[in-house]
């Protein structure tokens, strides 16, 4: 019978995916809309919660991070850590860091650090900067609130690299969205596409 109604909805897989998971279409966001989404699902602030500065900053931090959401990884120097050539996924960067062990020997990707990244950013909730304190490793999420669930990837590797008994991180999260703050009245169509 479901697949009767699904059939008969005209609604395609993709689209049918798409909805479970919480996913719509970008839009512009306040700080307010962006605390209130982490509120709802419970997200704590870990060691600081950020936005992107600007537009600028945005387009930036696409060109280093090429994926959303995503996890990146930092070294205590602010080197920004090659997990794998491959591109972001899900379970590379959560294995990574529940294995992650202090002194391992890491590839840095030296396009990219902790000190640029933190130029790109202003406090979500907290005068705050992204420093590395007594930390073995940074840990990094970048997310949307249009991601819905989604977003369950980083939020789920930063807590399990929070649980990691073998380490001290420093966990910070990103959030991705345009914001209204910008000056933006539209959302490019392009703009999350690759």
């Amino acid at each position: 019978m479901a697949l009767l109604i699904l059939l008969g909805s005209g609604v395609g897989c993709k689209t049918m995916y798409l909805r479970l998971k919480g996913i719509r279409n970008p839009s512009i966001q306040t700080e307010k809309s962006v605390r209130d989404f982490l509120d709802k699902r419970g997200v704590p602030e870990y060691d600081g919660s950020f936005i992107l500065k600007d537009s600028i900053s945005f387009y930036e931090l696409i060109k280093r991070i090429h994926h959303f959401p995503s996890v990146s990884y930092f070294t205590p120097k602010g080197g920004l850590i090659v997990i794998n050539d491959s591109g972001y996924c899900a379970g590379i960067t959560f294995d990574y860091g529940v294995r992650f062990t202090p002194g391992q020997p890491v590839v840095i990707d030296t396009s990219f650090s902790l000190p640029e990244l933190n130029g790109l950013v202003q406090p979500l909730t907290q005068q705050a900067v992204m420093d590395t304190g007594n930390a073995d490793i940074i840990l990094v999420g970048c997310w949307a609130t249009f991601l819905g669930k989604i977003n369950d990837n980083v939020f789920g590797t930063c807590e399990a690299v929070r649980k990691n008994t073998e380490v001290n991180p420093k966990i910070y999260l990103i959030n991705t969205d345009l914001m209204e703050s910008w000056g933006m009245n539209t959302i490019p169509v392009k703009l999350y596409q690759k």
